[in-house]
């Protein structure tokens, strides 16, 4: 104990000032270093507009822990790594408005390192484009593939568009050379790597004014080891071949390889032809096979020559009595297979369109300046006397009050018996079909540039609605009230119940044709510009289909999605709902205002002037159940809401 207690002695002093000078490095060595914080991008004392991208780079000599992104002071972001990027959508603030950006960092003994303050000002030189849809394309591939992509939207300025995708594997690919409002782009993309992907999309107009992204299309990229084949064949041959929604750019009958194993669906497609779909289950290092006979449609059942063109559209009356009118002066009634059953004549050429009610009485004007009601066995019932023709069609209320415009500007109120309830005045000639709403309000245009509302009760006027040229065109009502109807301004328009704007679209012409509503919302119109447009409920432009002459001719929506239409080029169109041509039919001579009618069995009615009704095959199931499918709503032409 005695030498322990020497020996401490000796060296326990020195011991003390070792361990001290030990640890003197570990103290001085701790990290007091801040991260260093740029905000790379915008600028300081610019102007940002749209969606804005702001980039933040950190560095540190030790590892960055995370960084925070503050806009007027408030944290908006924070990420874990020593970049960040964030989407800054400007659209809502006030323009002329400042606002400051700002970013920390921290490293892992927490020092914090702060960013210069970059001060920027809200200036939207334009509106930006239309957010779009998810991208179109596959699905599923394999790594080192080239998949096609698609995407498209509108810009409400009508200014040229750019894209940008957003491949979902963190690349950034530069933006697409610009293209017209409307316009689809295309791009291709090799993933890497095996894996899920979402690939988005954004666009920007002329003035670098950018939308949001669009939603994202999930793509399974699967690796080249596990793949089968499809042999896809039809009679005839030279059918496109898509596979999963997206054109493979083959035609049967050819092989599709390196298809990733489990359910596809092949679907052919040949102009003339019904589609052919089929659910295929792809095995690895198998070949399955679709083999499929195509039904020829679009063609002749019967057609049916009256003494005059043919501007009526038709309805579908007791029976299946197919019932129009002709430049003849005389109304007709055909059966279903094409058979003269009788007709009527009247003093003037017959344009309007009849309508139907539900006792099967058939009302019609004639420019005879007569509005008649017809017995089913087309045996007159009554007729009323206007000031001036009569071209529009009549809408049947649920009272079975008929309303019909006439040349003398007035929208007449009649009882189903032919007496006189009441007339609203216009400042012009009403050309348009009138339709009605689940409330019983009236809409109607008129060629002194406004679309009225009238109440049914008593004729007053709910309220109006002023264009810039005649509205010719008849309206189509949404399920939530929306009126939907074109002006020879060139605009398409969609109001609110209330009167308000919705929105409204350009297009290069008049807009005489009648709006149709598919299953899915979509509003099909066409214009004088010589296209079919179709647009989403929200107003931006999916596709539009381009045909040799003008389009007065109101579309029909079948069951499939088919969208049916005449052209003053002379055909009668059948498009799918994406805007892809299946099958036309040419006539001898325009398709000026007669507007398709669908049979339950896919029957497709259609005028001409060149005299004849058409009766042509289809493979639409009838009518689509959407909230107006056709001019005048239904195949009665009774232009009402409901059944």
């Amino acid at each position: 104990m005695n030498v322990f207690k020497k020996e401490w002695r000796r060296w326990g002093a020195l011991g003390v000032l070792a361990a001290v000078f030990l640890l003197m490095p570990l103290a001085c060595g701790r990290d007091k270093e801040p991260p260093v914080v740029t905000i790379t991008s915008p600028a300081d004392g610019g102007t940002v507009s749209g969606y804005v991208s702001i980039t933040v780079e950190a560095t540190d000599d030790d590892s960055v822990a995370s960084v925070t992104l503050l806009i007027n002071d408030f944290e908006v972001h924070t990420v874990d790594t020593s970049y960040l990027e964030y989407e800054w959508n400007t659209l809502e603030l006030e323009e002329g408005s400042t606002h400051t950006i700002k970013a920390t960092a921290l490293d892992p003994s927490d020092n914090e390192g702060e960013s210069e303050i970059v001060t920027v000002t809200v200036m939207q030189p334009s509106d930006p484009p239309d957010t779009p849809d998810a991208p179109q394309g596959p699905s599923a591939g394999f790594v080192g593939d080239a998949l096609t992509f698609r995407a498209r939207t509108a810009d409400p300025d009508g200014d040229s568009i750019s894209f940008q995708f957003d491949w979902g594997d963190g690349s950034v690919p530069d933006w697409t050379p610009y293209v017209a409002s409307g316009e689809t782009v295309t791009e291709q993309k090799s993933f890497q790597s095996e894996g899920t992907y979402h690939v988005k999309v954004r666009a920007k107009d002329t003035y670098g004014v950018t939308s949001a992204f669009s939603p994202g299309l999930t793509v399974v990229i699967s690796p080249l080891s596990s793949t089968g084949s499809i042999q896809a064949n039809s009679v005839p041959t030279g059918a496109e071949i898509w596979l999963d929604g997206t054109n493979t750019g083959k035609t049967t009958n050819a092989l599709l390889d390196k298809i990733a194993p489990g359910e596809r669906t092949v679907s052919l497609r040949k102009e003339g032809y019904a589609d052919y779909q089929a659910k295929v289950t792809v095995v690895a290092e198998q070949t399955a096979e679709v083999n499929a006979t195509l039904e020829r449609i679009g063609e002749v059942i019967w057609q049916y020559e009256t003494g005059g063109e043919i501007l009526s559209s038709p309805a579908i009356g007791s029976g299946g009595m197919i019932l129009f009118g002709s430049s003849d002066n005389k109304f007709y009634a055909v059966t279903s297979e094409g058979n003269p059953f009788k007709d009527f004549s009247t003093g003037d050429a017959v344009k309007s369109s009849p309508a139907v009610a539900s006792d099967g009485k058939i009302h019609f004007g004639s420019d005879d300046v007569y509005i008649y009601a017809l017995h089913s066995d087309i045996v007159k019932y009554w007729d009323y006397k206007t000031e001036a023709y009569v071209s529009s069609s009549p809408a049947i209320g649920s009272d079975g009050t008929i309303y019909v415009g006439s040349g003398d500007g007035n929208l007449w109120a009649l009882t189903s018996e032919g007496k006189f309830k009441w007339k609203y005045i216009t400042g012009n000639d009403v050309t348009s079909s009138a339709a009605i709403g689940t409330d019983g309000t009236i809409y109607v245009g008129s060629d002194d540039n406004y679309l009225y509302a009238i109440n049914p009760a008593d004729g007053s006027e709910k309220w109006s609605y002023k264009t810039g040229g005649k509205v010719s065109s008849s309206p189509a009502i949404d399920a939530d009230g929306t009126v939907y109807f074109g002006s020879q301004d060139r605009y398409f328009y969609a109001l609110n119940p209330d009167s308000t704007l919705k929105w409204s679209y350009e297009t290069g012409g008049k807009v005489n044709s009648s709006p149709a509503i598919g299953e899915d919302g979509t509003i099909y119109v066409g214009s004088d510009d010589n296209y079919l447009y179709a647009f989403t409920p929200a107003g931006t432009l999916k596709w539009q289909y381009e045909t040799g002459g003008f389009v007065r001719s109101s579309p029909a929506v079948g069951a499939n999605g088919t969208v049916y239409f005449g052209s003053v080029d002379s055909y009668i169109y059948a498009v799918r709902s994406d805007g892809t041509l299946k099958w036309r039919y040419e006539t001898a001579s325009p398709v000026i205002t007669s507007s398709p009618a669908i049979g339950a069995g896919g029957t497709i009615y259609c005028g001409s002037t060149d005299h004849y009704i058409y009766a042509l095959s289809s493979d639409s199931p009838g009518l689509a159940s959407s909230p107006w499918p056709k001019f005048c709503h239904d195949n009665r032409n009774t232009g009402r809401t409901g059944p």
